[in-house]
């Protein structure tokens, strides 16, 4: 008699497992699709958020001196998307630090419900600054410092990155 009380309880397991792991495959396919058409419908908002954060970027930049010519802009497209990422690659004087840029960029893009993400490359000697919003980096920015440069002083000896 416990064996048929054993063998209808781990019944009774297996099929509870089995309908929840259904539940949770449901549940995640809702959300898969949910957030799809999310991003569809960001990705037609984000055409003007763009516009603006490129502003908003050139005003931090000109905040802390840097000059057009130090600056190259370049746009790629964002693979599965009409949107382009804008990317920037910029030779800076050592005395504006990386780490000031990323934090007025921070408090910038938090107005925009955005994020900033900043990695280091150690053998280049640059810091790249991405810029993403609803999951998608718009922009990009590359800085590269270089000793000769000083804030109101001429780009054009300096190299190129």
């Amino acid at each position: 008699m416990n064996t048929k009380h054993f063998d209808r309880g781990l019944v009774w397991r297996v099929l509870a497992a089995g309908a929840l792991a259904l539940a949770a495959l449901g549940l995640f396919l809702i959300h898969r699709t949910r957030s799809s058409e999310t991003a569809i419908s960001r990705e037609v908002e984000s055409q003007p958020l763009m516009a603006q954060v490129d502003r908003d970027v050139d005003t931090v930049l000109a905040r802390f001196g840097i000059q057009k010519e130090w600056i190259r802009k370049s746009q790629l497209p964002i693979a599965g998307s009409t949107l382009t990422r804008i990317e920037r690659k910029i030779t800076v004087p050592p005395e504006i630090l990386a780490v000031q840029v990323n934090l007025a960029l921070s408090r910038m893009v938090k107005k925009y419900d955005g994020r900033v993400v900043a990695s280091e490359n150690s053998r280049e000697n640059t810091v790249s600054i991405h810029l993403e919003f609803h999951g998608i980096i718009l922009e990009t920015l590359t800085l590269k410092p270089d000793p000769r440069l000083r804030r109101g002083t001429s780009a054009e000896t300096a190299p190129t990155i």
